[in-house]
């Protein structure tokens, strides 16, 4: 960057600024986002690797929550494009889910889980990609805590994080924040693996890169990726072994 794009870009900010998600029902926002998880699973039958690449148009509706200082963040994933192993494959029907989340957009619960046959979990998926704002004004290079707490009927998230300021950018008339997130902590969900209903009980690591457009109080990209290991059992509480799953997505403002 300049040094004059710099001198305007440091005259449209503050020495400290305050982020804020605009929160105000019936507000809405439109998405695509792109996911591809790579899995490799080693069981006692099998050892087998799968890759698959799906694009789901994402609407965000905002709606009232009966909980003073929260809010409900209503999604309606319509996936578009799906491939396996680089196979084309079929979309799975449009679903939805609701995230609960606080003034900083700290996930409270999850409403109503949206995993698909696919194996992709899209309420886990949701909830992470929602950066965690600071509820104080923050200068660059400025840290804060950002976990994720969820006990919801399939999926259980007890993740460590911490957000970071990076820096400021304009984009035509916007004033954009860049803010990055660590997290790392374990995470227990459910899927099905062939006929079977596997639990999954493991360890999850993620790094995302967000921009947040300052003053419209919206995110206009976010990019994550992550890494988690886990052991599986059946209902039956026998052993299934072990699922490796590494996840890479980027949502898009449209």
């Amino acid at each position: 960057m300049s040094g004059i794009a710099l001198l305007l870009l440091s005259a449209c900010v503050e020495p400290t600024v305050t982020l804020t998600y605009d929160f105000e029902p019936p507000s809405t926002a439109e998405y695509r986002w792109e996911i591809t998880t790579t899995t490799h699973l080693d069981s006692p039958n099998q050892e087998t690797d799968r890759k698959v690449r799906m694009v789901v148009n994402v609407a965000e509706t905002v709606e009232k929550s009966p909980v003073e200082g929260h809010t409900i963040l209503r999604l309606r994933l319509v996936p578009i494009e799906i491939d396996f192993d680089g196979s084309e494959g079929r979309p799975p029907p449009a679903t939805t889910t609701a995230l609960e989340v606080d003034r900083t957009g700290r996930v409270i619960k999850v409403l109503n889980a949206s995993n698909l046959d696919v194996g992709i979990q899209l309420d886990q998926l949701a909830a992470e990609m929602r950066p965690m704002l600071s509820s104080r004004p923050v200068a660059l290079g400025d840290s804060w805590e950002a976990p994720i707490k969820i006990d919801s009927d399939t999926t259980k998230l007890d993740v460590n994080g911490k957000s970071t300021l990076d820096g400021f950018s304009l984009r035509g008339r916007k004033r954009l924040a860049r803010i990055s997130i660590d997290r790392n902590g374990t995470a227990t969900t459910q899927q099905n693996i062939g006929r079977a209903r596997v639990h999954l009980k493991g360890k999850i690591d993620s790094h995302l890169s967000a921009l947040l457009d300052i003053d419209g109080g919206r995110v206009t990209s976010v990019s994550s990726r992550s890494k988690a290991l886990f052991d599986l059992s059946l209902e039956d509480g026998g052993r299934a072994g072990q699922l490796e799953v590494r996840v890479q997505s980027r949502l898009i403002a449209l």
